[in-house]
């Protein structure tokens, strides 16, 4: 079982649970925590949008139906998405964190070593701050792969050709001057990435829009991500070319 809990102003206002009920099925469930704090409730298998009152602020906050959960924890994508060697390779307390869950007999088998590189951290954040000499592209990539590449991928569910995940160079992410499958986002002219050109970009015009039709990702995403429509806008700025 995974747990993810959501908290706004020190209170707790969501906790999911990830549970591989047999080594083919993972199902997903969402439980409502009350002002109180003293007890959650398991979401209904629907949509729900409520106002929750953290004490300081009324906080919008919408609970996904199980199938919203499955339509991203997908087994193509993986099921678990975040939890992967790259993500998971840092260092907490001064330890190897794939060290100790390796000590801890979290894994069936030995990981290879040595481990993926770490994604750098793309930008400052509760997570900290990007690492000192990470290149724009270095960061870039990370927040691809992080936010995009679980299904845009060679073996995705969504990707068609794209592949968004880090270590894939730029020229086979089938991105730089290729053509969208499902349309321009609004733009008059574009591909999915034109270099030097964000607003001729598709994979920077659907980060910017909150419109359902042309977001990206279409679920569970509503508000606009600032410092990453930033930095990809900067990443594509400075491509010179596809190569």
């Amino acid at each position: 079982m995974l747990v993810k809990s959501f908290i706004f102003d020190e209170k707790l206002v969501e906790t999911r649970l990830f549970v591989h009920r047999d080594s083919k099925t993972w199902v997903g469930y969402g439980y409502q925590w009350n002002e109180q704090q003293s007890e959650a409730t398991v979401v209904p298998d629907e949509d729900r949008t409520v106002m929750f009152d953290t004490g300081q602020r009324q906080v919008s906050w919408t609970y996904p139906s199980r199938y919203n959960c499955m339509l991203c924890h997908n087994k193509l994508a993986g099921s678990s998405l975040g939890p992967e060697t790259r993500q998971l390779n840092r260092t907490v307390n001064g330890e190897s964190l794939l060290d100790k869950l390796e000590r801890l007999s979290m894994f069936d088998a030995p990981l290879p070593k040595p481990y993926l590189s770490a994604l750098p951290t793309p930008y400052d954040s509760f997570e900290g701050k990007p690492p000192a000499g990470a290149s724009n592209e270095e960061l870039a990539r990370s927040y691809l792969h992080a936010n995009c590449a679980f299904c845009h991928r060679a073996d995705g569910s969504n990707s068609g050709t794209l592949d968004l995940r880090y270590a894939v160079t730029l020229a086979n992410t089938n991105a730089c001057n290729r053509q969208p499958m499902k349309g321009g986002a609004g733009l008059s002219t574009y591909t999915l990435l034109t270099p030097g050109k964000p607003m001729e970009s598709v994979i920077w015009a659907r980060m910017q829009t909150l419109d359902d039709k042309n977001r990206m990702p279409q679920i569970a995403t509503y508000v606009v991500d600032q410092p990453g429509v930033k930095l990809i806008s900067d990443w594509i700025t400075s491509i010179q070319s596809c190569q």
